[in-house]
């Protein structure tokens, strides 16, 4: 009885996964969270048909069934419950590689779904902004895009391309963004061929870029749209060769402005045993915007 019982149980854990995996992404739509575990999930389901494998709940529940006096059954879960209702002579190959495709087809669809969402209700909140007279300054926009899209499976590396077109110059050194708030700003770059010098190392005007890049976007989400910052002034200190995934940081006050004024700013730029590299002084003028601007 304790042996029939746990088979049944994982029978049905092993039924509501292949559910999920096939059709979780719904839930998705309603909480964006759920990405996180059901894209794992997917993806391994959608390997299991595609590459011939077993699920390891097969041969566990098999011994289960075993040890309460049933037979077990040859093949995998899905061929057993699923496929002989849709395929009466076994689980081909073909068939096997047609159910992953499914899986991907399905999941590909719902996400892109999920993406176009949280981009058409970023639109509508800038919209929205500007009909109500408060229309927003850029570092808001940049703020509000990062709390829709960082949340999201891969929301962190779309946003850091979508900042990046943004800012082509600051784009071309392809860093991710790992961390934003105001006054706050975590940003990684990955040690690659095409920001290298002769030396081998991360070159000086790519970790210069970076330190702009941080500073920047710490300083700029923490302002209201009537004020703007302007970089006047730029100072890099090289303290060691820059090697590996390099991460920069800067955490800073948002100042209260009323009238023009120069702040400046250290973005801090770390290699993967914490050593810092290069050390960026920005100096950032921020002001009023100028009524004919705003």
């Amino acid at each position: 009885m304790p042996y029939s019982l746990a088979a049944t149980l994982v029978v049905v854990v092993h039924l509501a996964f292949v559910t999920f995996v096939v059709a979780g992404g719904l839930l998705v739509l309603r909480w964006r969270r759920v990405a996180w575990i059901h894209l794992p999930a997917a993806v391994w389901g959608a390997l299991i048909e595609f590459q011939g494998w077993i699920c390891p709940l097969t041969p566990l529940e098999q011994r289960l069934w075993e040890q309460a006096g049933r037979h077990g059954y040859e093949g995998g879960f899905v061929e057993h419950y699923l496929v002989s209702a849709l395929y009466p002579t076994g689980l081909t190959r073909g068939a096997q590689i047609a159910l992953g495709v499914v899986v991907v087809t399905v999941n590909v669809a719902v996400y892109g779904i999920a993406w176009g969402r949280a981009l058409r209700r970023a639109r509508r909140r800038r919209r929205g902004g500007s009909k109500m007279g408060q229309a927003r300054g850029t570092g808001e926009r940049l703020l509000d895009l990062w709390k829709r899209l960082s949340g999201l499976p891969g929301g962190r590396w779309a946003y850091s391309r979508l900042l990046g077109w943004m800012v082509p110059y600051s784009g071309s050194i392809r860093a991710t963004v790992t961390e934003l708030e105001p006054g706050r700003a975590r940003v990684e770059l990955r040690d690659r061929r095409r920001v290298r010098n002769h030396l081998r190392s991360i070159h000086a005007i790519a970790l210069m870029n970076l330190g702009e890049l941080t500073t920047g976007i710490a300083l700029n989400c923490g302002l209201p749209s009537s004020v703007r910052a302007i970089l006047v002034g730029l100072s890099m200190d090289y303290l060691k060769k820059a090697r590996g995934t390099l991460v920069a940081e800067c955490c800073c006050e948002v100042p209260e402005v009323a009238e023009d004024r120069v702040i400046e700013l250290i973005g801090e730029i770390r290699d993967a045993s914490g050593d810092i590299v290069a050390r960026a002084r920005a100096k950032w003028r921020v002001g009023p915007v100028p009524r004919s601007s705003a």
